[in-house]
Parts: structure tokens; sequence; C-alpha cells
């Protein structure tokens, strides 16, 4: 039996239903992850293992509400760590790319103290995902998409990472689990233009030349142990139409 946190998010939704087809007993954690009382109740039942995504995601809003980020981001995952690891010796959270550029916004710097936090338990490990495609609503492809995008930053690059890409990833991780490092590159390995996503869903807006301050221009990573273990991304966001 597995215990997913965030199992109402869109990653979590999909994994859950991803892990549920492969023969996998699921269970969503219910509750406020920061509350230790609703960790209390877990406490009967031992888990293969604890898959923790609840998060607060959004760059921007993050810069807006710091505070908020923080509390339900490295807070919540503290506690989460603490008990999680009573219940299971494997606990395995999202973290982002975010986190190698930690600075450029507190979502990220959130995400690179998850990972600090983390370093002291020997059960949990890390995984800091890409662009997850197709997405939600309010993410790039579906705004595109749903032409709901004003401008886009030309000199931008990212891995997008299909939603199944990453729920095989997450399996991989789970099976060779004691060879997997603290933390693990979740991503293609293969960059790509926004400005060419954006020409794809035949966006019309403006085209900004200038790198925001806030957002990293790219967020490569290396997917190569992950593929030593035999994942591959079966899907390309330039490739096939959401």
């Amino acid at each position: 039996m597995y215990l997913i946190t965030g199992a109402e998010g869109y990653v979590g939704s999909r994994l859950m239903s991803y892990l549920n087809e492969q023969g996998e007993a699921v269970e969503a954690f219910q509750g406020d992850i920061c509350n230790e009382a609703d960790w209390e109740a877990y406490n009967s039942h031992m888990y293969n293992g604890v898959i923790h995504l609840a998060a607060l995601t959004s760059v921007h809003n993050s810069i807006k509400n710091p505070d908020e980020f923080y509390y339900n981001n490295v807070t919540g995952s503290e506690v989460t760590f603490k008990y999680a690891a009573k219940i299971s010796n494997k606990i395995l959270y999202a973290s982002s790319s975010n986190a190698a550029q930690w600075w450029l916004n507190p979502y990220g710097a959130t995400k690179k103290m998850v990972e600090i936090a983390a370093h002291p338990y020997v059960s949990v490990k890390g995984m800091r995902f890409r662009n997850v495609w197709p997405g939600r609503e309010d993410m790039l492809l579906q705004k595109l998409k749903h032409k709901k995008v004003d401008y886009i930053h030309s000199t931008h690059k990212r891995d997008f990472l299909h939603i199944d890409d990453l729920c095989a990833a997450v399996t991989t991780i789970l099976e060779y689990w004691d060879d997997c490092p603290k933390v693990v590159d979740v991503c293609t390995g293969e960059l790509v233009s926004v400005k060419d996503v954006a020409k794809k869903y035949f966006f019309n807006g403006e085209y900004r030349e200038d790198a925001p301050q806030h957002e990293a221009v790219s967020n490569e990573g290396d997917p190569s142990w992950l593929i030593s273990k035999g994942w591959k991304p079966e899907h390309r966001v330039l490739w096939e139409t959401i």
C-alpha cells in the first residue's frame, strides 16, 4: 500500500490512477499535512511507501504570498517527513527544477529548503520535476491551447515532461530505491524552445526578448540515472498535440 499526499492535485490524481493500473494499492492522505494530529491517525499502519506531492507550486503566486508558500511547502514537508518516517522506509517527495536556482523566487527557495529538511532522513528521497504536461488549466501548454497567453519570453527553454512519463519514473525510483540518489532529476534531458512550442499552437501574441527577473532561462536536467534503470520518456511535446 502506498500513501499519497496531494492526491487530489494534477500529478497526485494521475499517479493514483497509474499505480492502480500497475496493480498497486494506494491510499490518499486525508487531512492537513501541517497538522500533526492528522498524521497521528496513520500511525497504526505500515506502508510500502509514502509519496509526498502536496505543495503550492506557482512561481508567480509565491512572489505575492511567500509566507503561505513557506508554511505549506516547508513546514508541511517537515511534518510529513517526521511522521512518514515512522510508517514507511520509503518516502519520496516532489521537489522542482526551481530548487537548482532557488534564489530567483520564493517557490524555488521553499523547494530547496525541503531538500535540506529531507537530508537527515535516510528513508527520504526527492524528485526534481520539470515542466509537466499536458498540465492544469493554469499551466503554459493549456493556456497556449486556449489562447490565454498575451506574451512569452522567446529566450526561454524548458524540459517538458509528460505526466505519464513522470508516473513511470516514480515506479522506477521505487523499484530501484536503494540505488537511487538522494535527489534525482525527473526530466527528458531535452530542452525545447518555448517559442517553438508557442508556434505549434499558433501563438500570435508578443514575443519578449528580455529575461524575467524571477524565472530561470532554462531548466535543464540529467535523466541518466533513470535511463540507466530502463526508464525512457515516451512523449515529446513537439510531436504531440494536447
